[in-house]
Formats: structure tokens, C-alpha cells, sequence
């Protein structure tokens, strides 16, 4: 257990770059997590910056959803809170969640 905390108290593998960091010393190069585009660790980086002002709401959070998800996107004051985002159509059908949920999918089949 010492080895594989590290002198901590648990596992960190958020932000992403702590799993690329423990790929790098765990598997042979890395591979498989430090494969990722630049577009892959772009979605994660907004999927989880979603899932932090769900789960947490404080103002960091939201300060941080606010700057890096809703950005300069034209939309409606309900769709710049983290649910009504999610809930909003991205394309006729399907809703921004759904897209989200098809991109883990979509990841997680490039991991393994």
C-alpha cells in the first residue's frame, strides 16, 4: 500500500493528468492513458468541471463551469447552471447530457 499511495492517503486520478502520471509509472510507457488526444483530455476536462459544480456548487466551482463550459456560448439563463446545461439540446434530439454520456462511451472504448 505504501507503494501505491505514495506517502498519500488515497489515489487521486483527478484532474486526469494524476492518471496519465500514475500510467507513466504503473504501465509500460503509459500506454493506453497517455494516448489520449488533446481533444479526448478537452472533453474529460469538461466533463468533470460539469460533475464538480454539481457536486460541490461552491463558488470556485461554478466560477470555473461559468469560464470553462459556458464560456461565450449564447444561451438561455437556465441553460448556464450545470443541470439546465445539461438538459439543453446541443442538436436536434439529443441533449447535451446524452452527448457526454456517448463521449465516456466513446473514451472509455479508446482505453481498452
Amino acid at each position: 500500500m505504501d507503494i501505491l499511495l505514495q506517502g498519500g492517503k488515497y489515489l487521486t486520478w483527478l484532474p486526469f493528468h494524476n492518471t496519465e502520471e500514475r500510467a507513466k509509472l504503473y504501465l509500460t510507457d503509459g500506454k493506453l492513458f497517455t494516448e489520449l488526444t488533446d481533444g479526448d483530455k478537452s472533453v474529460i476536462k469538461t466533463i468533470t468541471t460539469i460533475r464538480h459544480a454539481i457536486a460541490h456548487r461552491s463558488q470556485h466551482a461554478m466560477s470555473e463551469f461559468q469560464r470553462t463550459v459556458i464560456g461565450s456560448q449564447s444561451l438561455l439563463p437556465g441553460e448556464k447552471k450545470p443541470a439546465g446545461f445539461l438538459r439543453s439540446q446541443l442538436r436536434s434530439g439529443t441533449v447535451r447530457f446524452e452527448n457526454y454520456v456517448g463521449e465516456l462511451g466513446r473514451l472509455a472504448g479508446t482505453l481498452f
